[in-house]
């Protein structure tokens, strides 16, 4: 049995979502940011960063303890290596994956901490709109990637949908308050309503509690 730690709409949302479409057992159990219990000791013990989710999957002195969102979300694939949702290992689809996520977490995902905890990356609180603005403005370049990259494509690995869809739809509602949300772009907002019509990205959003709009 696996067990994802989540709060609602995190960065714990996008394994949630591939656990449901995945059909496969798993325990969720929530964290409660409000309480701070993402920084209790038991829970640092788990995640020293104090940062949601963490995955833990088997039981045990043996079991495995995993955080990083793109790492659970490799780990589930590749628990999974007959699925739909997981291109074959060596393929050029396999290596596409690899980048899209990438470059979703390293790039997009990095610059919404300077865009949400913008007085984080200055000594002159002053000058924490600033940060937040330049922020907001590479997140907008970051998306017309993504959104280039969608152009005659139903989903970011050509035909085949994978968790990088998933992942760009969590990065989407992120975004849902900017001045031009990545909603409002043609490509990855067809691409948000789809996935947003499937069964397990409503059930995600249903089991989590997630007030609309989700994107």
């Amino acid at each position: 049995m696996l067990q994802l730690y989540y709060y609602p709409g995190n960065a714990s949302i996008t394994p949630h979502m591939l656990l449901e479409e995945l059909g496969v057992p798993y325990e969720l159990k929530f964290v409660d940011r409000t309480k701070n219990e993402h920084k209790t000791p038991e829970y640092l013990a788990l995640h020293p960063s104090g940062l949601i989710p963490v995955l833990i999957d088997g039981e045990g002195a043996g079991r495995l303890v995993l955080h990083e969102t793109v790492a659970v979300c490799l780990h589930i694939l590749d628990s999974h290596p007959d699925s739909e949702w997981t291109p074959a290992l060596g393929s050029p689809e396999r290596a596409q994956l690899y980048k899209w996520l990438c470059y979703m977490t390293n790039t997009i995902q990095s610059t919404y901490l300077m865009y949400f905890y913008s007085h984080r990356y200055t000594t002159d609180q002053a000058g924490k709109d600033a940060v937040a603005a330049a922020a907001e403005a590479r997140l907008n370049g970051s998306f017309d990637i993504l959104e280039a990259a969608l152009e005659g494509k139903p989903y970011l690995l050509g035909e085949q949908i994978s968790v990088c869809d998933l992942y760009l739809l969590m990065l989407s509602r992120w975004g849902r308050g900017m001045t031009r949300p990545p909603r409002s772009l043609i490509n990855t907002g067809a691409l948000i309503e789809r996935l947003l019509e499937r069964p397990a990205v409503k059930r995600t959003i249903e089991q989590e509690g997630v007030a609309p709009p989700f994107a």
